[in-house]
C-alpha cells in the first residue's frame, strides 16, 4: 500500500470589505470647481496676484544682487587701476635712474 500523505489544515480565505465606488474624475474636478463663475474668477485672480507678488520679490532680489555685482566690480576696477599706475610710474622712476 500507498504511504499517507499528511494533509494540511484548509485557511479559511478572509473576507474582504467592500471598498468604496471609485469616483470618476469628472466627479473629482466637478466637487473642486467652485458653484459659481464669480467664485471661480475670484479664486483665479487671489492665486493670480500671490504668483504676480512671488514673482515681483524674485526680481526685486535679483535686481538686488545685481546691482551689488555691479559695484563690487566698479570698485575692483578702480583698485586695479591704482594699482596699475602705480607700477607705471615705478617703472618710469627706474627707467629715469638707469639712464
Amino acid at each position: 500500500m500507498a504511504a499517507r500523505t499528511k494533509t494540511t489544515a484548509k485557511r479559511k480565505v478572509a473576507r474582504t470589505t467592500r471598498g468604496k465606488a471609485s469616483v470618476s474624475r469628472l466627479d473629482r474636478l466637478a466637487n473642486d470647481l467652485p458653484p459659481t463663475l464669480r467664485d471661480f474668477v475670484r479664486q483665479v485672480r487671489v492665486r493670480l496676484n500671490r504668483i504676480e507678488k512671488r514673482t515681483d520679490r524674485v526680481q526685486a532680489t535679483y535686481r538686488n544682487q545685481v546691482a551689488y555685482l555691479i559695484r563690487v566690480a566698479s570698485q575692483s576696477r578702480k583698485q586695479v587701476i591704482r594699482v596699475l599706475s602705480r607700477l607705471e610710474k615705478l617703472i618710469s622712476r627706474q627707467t629715469k635712474k638707469m639712464r
